[in-house]
């Protein structure tokens, strides 16, 4: 893993609208993070997410967490995500230069063989 981290600090926080909910589940998500419980903080990460899709803390929390886990694709995937909904978060922004990656995702284009 190209990571910047092992388990290392909790995610970074930004200030973004809360609901008691999706606080509750942004902050224990950081709590499991903290003591290297991934799945539960995904889980609540996720949960989060159900509850505002567009929070943009959380899906940056994810990329952070499935870094940590060593899924660089899935990490890249949910940084960019953050960014679509919160274009200054520089958490986000700078995970995905560490890991390479670019905030725009790229265009897919299929090469195919010519037709005779």
């Amino acid at each position: 893993m190209r990571g910047h981290h092992d388990t290392g600090p909790a995610p970074p926080y930004h200030p973004v609208r809360f609901t008691p909910e999706n606080s509750a589940y942004t902050n224990r998500g950081s709590a499991h993070y903290e003591k290297a419980e991934f799945d539960r903080a995904i889980a609540d990460f996720t949960k989060a997410i159900e509850l505002n899709p567009k929070l943009a803390l959380a899906y940056s929390n994810l990329g952070w967490t499935y870094e940590a886990i060593g899924d660089e694709r899935e990490a890249i995937a949910h940084y960019r995500k953050a960014l679509e909904f919160e274009p200054s978060l520089e958490a986000a922004r700078d995970n995905l230069k560490l890991l390479g990656a670019t905030p725009e995702r790229q265009p897919f284009y299929r090469q195919t063989k010519p037709r005779n």
